[in-house]
């Protein structure tokens, strides 16, 4: 998941403009994240270079993963600004979210997603069952705190 993108889009529990943060359960679900250069670059470079050995395949890219409790400490540290929090039950969510899908309520898919995401349940953490391609596609690491950064940084351009 692209942390930038997130924010900006009020997703994985973040409203950064309203200095809140949202958990699904107790915030330990880990799922996976990536930049949207790095998943560009990625994409150039098993076209281009690394062809026979990502044709016809998943390519799974991943520069971390985290928990939600990660990012909200790493939020509140790089940003310098204390959040408040809130606490959504997963499980409760995901039954409402389901039959208002069947009613036909597209954006509660949606929110389904994004409790797949945070959740860890539904598939969010590549590294547990995913061999991650970005050393092989030559991409550059990044480390928690420069996409948060960057992250916080779009959201004031905003």
């Amino acid at each position: 998941m692209w942390l930038k993108w997130s924010a900006l889009h009020e997703f994985l529990g973040m409203h950064v403009k309203e200095k809140r943060f949202v958990f699904w359960d107790d915030g330990e679900g880990w799922f996976s994240t990536t930049t949207e250069e790095n998943t560009a670059l990625g994409l150039v470079n098993s076209l281009t270079k690394r062809w026979e050995e990502t044709k016809n395949r998943v390519v799974y890219l991943s520069d971390f993963a985290i928990t939600q409790k990660q990012l909200l400490e790493a939020l509140e540290r790089v940003g310098g600004e204390k959040y408040t929090t809130e606490t959504i039950n997963s499980a409760q969510l995901i039954k409402e979210k389901q039959a208002a899908a069947a009613a036909g309520n597209g954006a509660a898919v949606y929110d389904l997603i994004e409790t797949g995401f945070v959740t860890g349940k539904f598939g969010g953490h590549l590294e547990k069952k995913e061999e991650i391609m970005n050393a092989a596609l030559g991409l550059p690491p990044h480390t928690l705190d420069e996409v948060v950064k960057a992250t916080l940084d779009a959201v004031r351009h905003s």
